[in-house]
């Protein structure tokens, strides 16, 4: 069956150097979810790239030793060699006196733009944010091969063809979610900082091949997020992104998925549960109007009440767009499907 094709509606993209409405910064949290909190314990894996090497140094003391040190040698100590866990990525951190383990600020916008583009889903033969691959599939993937589990989750958007994503260099027009996230040729007004593990652990989850060091259920990650120019429907939209719903009157965020294995899972292990966390937003100075004040800081009640003030006004703008996917329950599903 031919994916049904929809067109994408773009706009010129605007001054990247605008600070109004609304400039600020979000200080947000990224937790693991856990039994006690949210019903459920996960881990969550963010690889480096990087797999550990051991090597066996007494054994190579007494390899050193030997009298004569040729081809041999060497190909019998490289065999020794163990090519181990995949590293979680971390860097040099002074303020933790070593180490520290983070989540890149890249793979956080990564995060939150592609669950905004699966969002807003096709209306009525328009799309307002494109996606890439923007190629609807011609039939879901056969269980098995790479992104079926992905495809059973987002099923309602995958469906479509949505053109060819964004590409600045190539056009000036953007759809809405490039328009604050960026595209080819064309820098983002939202701007993501590295998150850094503050409370929790890493454990070993997992055996062979797979076995790794990962956060423990309750882990949190510190960082921030800072915008500029935002209208208080597009502050909804960044909000939704990080998988924050209107439950009745209030804003809630949900567990969303983040990180590797977090389809299938290790074994009995759930992977990449995470829920974002805002836990204050400050306002500039230089910002004027959008439903906030300048120069302000609201945390508590105030800070809900703004949260709930943008969903509601990303839910007036963009209503028929928006297909809100439990991701948790969904690849649950699937999972258990397959």
């Amino acid at each position: 069956m031919q994916p049904q094709r929809v067109s994408v509606k773009r706009i010129p993209y605007r001054d990247r150097r605008s600070f109004n409405p609304i400039e600020g910064v979000l200080d947000v949290e990224i937790v693991v979810c856990s039994q006690k909190i949210h019903g459920f314990d996960s881990y969550l894996f963010v690889s480096s790239g990087e797999e550990e090497v051991i090597f066996p140094a007494e054994r190579l003391r007494e390899l050193l030793g030997e009298s004569r040190w040729n081809e041999s040698v060497l190909r019998r100590y490289a065999n020794e060699i163990q090519i181990g866990r995949r590293a979680f990525q971390s860097l040099l951190d002074p303020r933790a006196g070593g180490r520290a383990y983070i989540i890149p600020g890249s793979s956080v916008k990564g995060n939150v733009k592609a669950r905004l583009q699966l969002t807003l889903q096709p209306y009525g033969g328009t799309a307002i944010a494109c996606l890439y691959p923007a190629r609807g599939l011609r039939a879901p993937p056969p269980k098995g091969s790479h992104g079926w589990r992905h495809y059973g989750v987002w099923k309602q958007s995958l469906q479509y063809d949505r053109g060819p994503p964004c590409n600045v260099t190539a056009d000036r027009n953007v759809c809405v979610v490039c328009n604050l996230f960026g595209a080819p040729g064309l820098s983002s007004i939202i701007d993501f900082g590295t998150f850094y593990m503050r409370d929790g652990k890493l454990i070993q989850v997992g055996e062979g091949s797979e076995e790794l060091f990962a956060a423990e259920p309750g882990s949190r990650f510190h960082g921030s997020i800072s915008f500029r120019g935002l209208g208080l429907h597009e502050l909804g939209l960044l909000l939704i992104g990080m998988g924050y719903w209107l439950s009745g009157e209030r804003a809630e965020a949900i567990p969303v998925l983040l990180g590797s294995h977090k389809y299938k899972g290790l074994g009995e292990r759930i992977m990449g549960r995470v829920v974002y966390r805002v836990n204050c937003l400050k306002t500039s100075t230089r910002c004027s109007g959008g439903g906030v004040g300048s120069g302000s800081r609201y945390e508590g009640a105030e800070l809900e009440n703004i949260l709930a003030k943008a969903l509601n006004a990303a839910y007036e703008e963009y209503r028929p767009y928006i297909r809100q996917v439990d991701e948790h329950r969904e690849a649950l599903r699937v999972m258990r499907a397959g």
